[in-house]
């Protein structure tokens, strides 16, 4: 048979070719870095009841959402703290004179690309059956029923350019009967923590759980890093279907353990095989383990192929 050489440069260039065509699994685009800015109340709606508590709603409103939307895993957000300190350095308006038209600059003392604004317009607290009860230190505990509602605005900021790339409307209701139910419109929760246990603190979370849910799903952020690979390897195909893995108990691995199948990917350059990648195309999950060899069935997927790579943890 007669041999063909092929150049370096040519080996190079198509496998360079085939590379801008792949991508290779693990790679993200960085995360949406974001600040979530003091809530604010609109008149009516409320804003005399949220004036009367005994601490700042606005400031306990954003640090319930900041750790919604960490809890998200999609995002990288900044702390309160942060925020707080360069609002009160830069004199942007403690009393809620931040808005849109200021985003550019405290985007970029913050370092942040959006900025999340909460608006609350709607906050009615109402109870009913107080005469039976009995207050103590501003908790009636009695036969009474609390009823919380509350309707927020949010939208995300632009810093760079001032526009809003996403907004929605979230609203929530809470109610509570029997002891203990809440707290006077002059005391219905001391700090954040008490806040929360209230129908008010209820639906406050239920609404910004809402809204975020909705921001996720719309505005987009990158996914959290899958879970490290604990254990890598091949995938066999024994006889009569069977699927085969050698490594077992002292690896790390147990039955129940659900792995996911690759299927690597391959470009020819110069008569040469190169991996550059892999493709995933299901998951298994061990049915026996022993010290070094286990079986699995299929969960997801098929025509899975000896050769195959199988990975515990990674992107599930």
């Amino acid at each position: 048979m007669k041999k063909k050489t092929v150049g370096f440069g040519v080996m190079f260039l198509a496998l360079f070719v085939a590379l801008s065509f792949l991508s290779v699994p693990g790679a993200r685009a960085a995360e949406k870095s974001i600040a979530v800015m003091k809530f604010t109340a609109t008149a009516g709606g409320g804003r005399s009841y949220w004036r009367s508590a005994s601490w700042d709603l606005g400031t306990g409103m954003a640090e319930m959402m900041t750790t919604a939307l960490v809890q998200t895993g999609k995002f990288k957000v900044l702390e309160r703290q942060e925020i707080d300190a360069v609002i009160g350095e830069q004199d942007f308006g403690a009393s809620g004179r931040v808005d849109p038209a200021t985003a550019a600059k405290i985007g970029k003392i913050l370092g942040a690309q959006y900025l999340v604004y909460g608006t609350v317009n709607e906050f009615e607290y109402s109870k009913s059956g107080e005469k039976g009860g009995v207050r103590i230190a501003g908790l009636r505990v009695g036969g009474e029923q609390a009823k919380a509602h509350i309707g927020m605005d949010v939208r995300v900021v632009d810093a760079v350019t001032g526009e809003i790339p996403f907004s929605t409307r979230s609203t929530a209701d809470a109610s509570r009967t029997g002891f203990k139910v809440g707290y006077s419109s002059s005391d219905f929760g001391a700090n954040i923590a008490a806040f929360k246990k209230t129908p008010l603190g209820e639906a406050t979370r239920k609404a910004i759980e809402d809204a975020v849910a909705k921001l996720v799903r719309d505005f987009g952020g990158e996914a959290a890093p899958p879970p490290p690979v604990t254990w890598s390897g091949k995938l066999f195909i024994a006889e009569g279907g069977t699927l085969v893995i050698k490594a077992g108990t002292k690896d790390g691995l147990k039955v129940g353990d659900v792995l996911t199948v690759y299927r690597p990917k391959t470009v020819t350059a110069g008569g040469e095989v190169v991996t550059v990648g892999e493709d995933k195309i299901g998951k298994i999950r061990l049915t026996t383990v022993g010290e070094s060899a286990a079986s699995a069935e299929v969960l997801e997927g098929k025509g899975f192929k000896t050769g195959d790579i199988v990975k515990s943890g990674g992107d599930y």
